[in-house]
């Protein structure tokens, strides 16, 4: 089964890892520095470095999922989350009303 990279990651494989150079095409797609990057996700510039190489100090270095799971909400223009609102870019398409209940 192949996967296009821009959809949905296979929901049957949930901790497969973000391979450094998807993290570092998903910064490029958003039109984000390094450093633009790191403050939405709540990191410092050099943990953007390290995930892109993919490498710290000659270790193999992976994104954790809580990461994973904030690219993917960044591109989808969620900014932040209380827990009963999402907030959006000016720009992003997303829905930025509160959360419907379940």
């Amino acid at each position: 089964m192949s996967h296009n990279p821009r959809q949905s990651p296979p929901l049957d494989h949930p901790d497969t890892p973000m391979p450094s150079e998807a993290f570092r095409d998903w910064r490029k797609r958003l039109g984000l520095k390094q450093k633009e990057a790191a403050d939405l996700l709540g990191l410092k510039k050099r943990m953007i470095q390290y995930y892109e190489t993919g490498k710290r100090g000659g270790k193999e270095v992976s994104i954790p999922k809580s990461i994973r799971l904030a690219c993917y909400a960044l591109e989808a223009g969620v900014v932040d989350y209380d827990g009963n609102h999402i907030s959006g870019s000016p720009t992003a398409q997303a829905d930025t009303g509160p959360v419907p209940e379940r």
